[in-house]
């Protein structure tokens, strides 16, 4: 028996398994592939020696679990190259265009040994024993104290409970589970990169430096193979050169294309910068092609967009046997690295609550939940003081107030469903959708009451502590540092009340 089974060898299952290892417990991790990183994949160009990201490559200053997560395992981090002209491709036959010196990608930070360089310390931190690789996972079931994990090869694992770290929209199109969930919410969100191809290819010498070019350039004709480029060469020098870039062509016409798309990359590589780009071979990543990525759903809505995730794919299901995780699941940063870390960090806060530690109010209804609230509300305060002294201690003081308030919000939130479940309502109370609108509305109340008295202790706390002296921003939060921490919270508090709906919903119906 397995104490914690993730499925998918991503940045988040693999994050998650190496913490959980790394504390002694029993973990093991299956991945479909043959290859652990998920949507992180590296290739090393073996003339010149450079890391060529061909899936996901950037993170930004803002975003400190990823960056505390490369300076602990010795990883080094450089900027992404940004200097000198851009230019823009708008008809095929002119060539490019000058388009300004504006740097475009925001500040954007790279591993300078590309992020397989992160998913393989990660792994090592694992350890081979604990990873199994091929394993499609096709079903889950839950027996009541464990769940059974079932793959393709005809294999099984029994667990304590489970992690499904891949993407919402794939588990829903390919996992049976037992009993059955709403899947709903898992279809409906966009599995981030799924319809996009990458490409990148290195160069003895980057003749785009030379020329005082960034490498960044956008092409907007109906005929361009890539939408655009980018320099992913070192700092520094213009040998050796590496230049990556998007595709234009949509994943059907790739597919069509696929033999001539190597040549057709370096054409339009050399006509921005340089004909010596011509005799370049292109690495090609379609991340559509990647049956363990892009679900069907996927290529029929393929316009790039990020959203919060519903509530249903952060909550612990089966009575703690079964958990989300990956970026899509991520409150802060979907579809980013950093919001695949954030999901191993809720889950991780989610495995280390102990069953059945919740306190239920002895009253029947929202009485119950009132005495609840009333009785957590020191608990929440205390949760917040640890979450916010974590980062602290690991040196991530970026947002620290932002983060730490939002964990502990949604550590109540959840809890309160899982009092609601267990609350006694007279009979007939939630008959009727009016009815239960009423204790959803009176809920809300209740809840919102709660957190505005929340988040003004964290306030005063933060104003008050001669600690926080040392962190300006932490201490005496600006306007809109605030705000964006309120909307942070109000996104969490309807999260909860959409959930709360389904849950007595539910319940009546089973009535």
């Amino acid at each position: 028996m397995i104490g914690t089974a993730i499925v998918g060898g991503g940045l988040a299952g693999l994050a998650l398994a190496a913490e959980l290892a790394g504390e002694g417990q029993d973990v093991v991790l299956f991945e479909a592939r043959e290859r652990l990183g998920g949507r992180i994949r590296t290739e090393t160009d073996a003339q010149t020696g450079l890391a060529l990201d061909l899936g996901a490559a950037w993170h930004w200053p803002d975003q400190p679990l990823l960056r505390a997560l490369a300076a602990r395992l010795g990883l080094e981090t450089v900027a992404q190259h940004d200097e000198g002209g851009a230019l823009l491709l708008n008809d095929a036959e002119a060539g490019p265009e000058p388009a300004g010196t504006a740097p475009v990608h925001g500040g954007a930070l790279r591993l300078r040994d590309g992020m397989g360089a992160m998913i393989a310390a990660l792994a090592g931190r694992l350890g081979a024993e604990r990873l199994r690789l091929g394993h499609v996972l096709v079903s889950v079931s839950d027996t009541g104290d464990h769940v059974r994990l079932h793959f393709a090869d005809g294999t099984e694992a029994q667990a304590r409970r489970a992690v499904l770290a891949l993407p919402p929209r794939l588990a829903a199109q390919t996992v049976a589970f037992a009993p059955q969930i709403d899947l709903a919410p898992f279809a409906a969100m966009q599995t981030w990169m799924a319809s996009t191809a990458k490409t990148a290819m290195a160069v003895p010498r980057a003749p785009w430096r030379e020329a005082g070019l960034s490498g960044n350039s956008q092409a907007g004709h109906e005929r361009a193979v890539l939408g655009e480029t980018f320099d992913l060469g070192l700092p520094g020098g213009t040998a050796p050169g590496a230049i990556g870039g998007f595709f234009a062509l949509d994943a059907g016409t790739r597919a069509a294309f696929s033999a001539g798309l190597p040549m057709l990359v370096a054409s339009q590589m050399a006509q921005l910068f340089g004909a010596e780009l011509a005799a370049a071979e292109p690495l090609i990543a379609d991340w559509a092609a990647e049956p363990f990525t892009c679900a069907a759903a996927d290529l029929s809505d393929p316009a790039l967009r990020r959203s919060a995730p519903p509530a249903a794919l952060r909550r612990a299901l089966w009575q703690g046997r079964l958990y989300f995780a990956g970026s899509e699941t991520a409150q802060r940063d979907p579809g980013h690295m950093e919001g695949a870390l954030e999901s191993a960090e809720r889950v991780l806060r989610q495995l280390g609550r102990p069953p059945g530690a919740l306190s239920l109010g002895a009253e029947p209804g929202l009485a119950g939940f009132a005495g609840w609230l009333e009785a957590r509300e020191e608990g929440a305060f205390g949760s917040y003081r640890h979450h916010l002294n974590q980062r602290l201690a690991r040196q991530q003081p970026a947002m620290a107030t932002r983060y730490a308030a939002l964990d502990s919000v949604e550590e109540v939130l959840g809890e309160a469903l899982s009092v609601f479940a267990a609350l006694r309502f007279a009979p007939g109370e939630l008959g009727a959708d009016g009815g239960r609108a009423e204790t959803v509305r009176r809920a809300g109340g209740m809840a919102k009451s709660f957190l505005s008295r929340h988040m003004g202790g964290i306030l005063a706390f933060n104003r008050s502590s001669c600690a926080l002296r040392n962190f300006p921003e932490e201490h005496e939060l600006p306007a809109d540092y605030v705000q964006a921490i309120l909307a942070d919270v109000s996104r969490a508090g309807g999260g909860f009340l959409a959930e709360l709906d389904g849950l007595l919903a539910a319940r009546a119906a089973a009535h």
